[in-house]
């Protein structure tokens, strides 16, 4: 038998959080998470982007880069398996963008069906973190690490 404790982060029922406002100021202002419950067993947690940026940060992407023919490239997004090519290295990388968009919100959308599945349940963190890329900057700074990327892939 599991003993109740109090809650450590605050949480609140639907009806309550549907004045979100408190709520979100707190969880991105101020850095605090709480809780949203709905009935006795539904539970969502409230957060800033930046502590789920910051706790998805250890997921990180490896991008293998592979020299064609005429000097195309295909590069291979390890952790989601998906690759893309194109005629130089920006056009590859501009290619594996647009893949890993289309490629993360199918896998949003059909969440449910992808994690039955163990190789690609495996990719749900790397999903998500991924998902939070708000510019076309944030996202090749997740795939290929920081810094100029303008010309280079890798």
């Amino acid at each position: 038998m599991s003993l109740v404790v109090d809650p450590m982060i605050e949480e609140v029922n639907l009806t309550t959080a549907r004045n979100l406002s408190p709520y979100f100021d707190r969880a991105v202002r101020k850095e605090h998470p709480t809780l949203i419950r709905r009935g006795r067993n539904e539970r969502g947690l409230l957060i800033s982007r930046e502590v789920a940026l910051y706790a998805l940060s250890e997921y990180e992407f490896h991008v293998d880069v592979i020299p064609e023919e005429a000097g195309e490239f295909t590069l291979w997004l390890n952790e989601l398996e998906i690759g893309a090519s194109g005629g130089d290295l920006k056009e590859a990388r501009n290619n594996l963008l647009s893949e890993a968009r289309s490629y993360v919100r199918d896998y949003l959308e059909n969440a449910e069906f992808y994690r039955r599945f163990p190789d690609k349940a495996k990719q749900y963190r790397h999903v998500l973190r991924l998902s939070l890329a708000i510019t076309d900057a944030e996202m090749i700074a997740m795939l290929f690490g920081s810094g100029d990327r303008d010309d280079a892939a890798a």
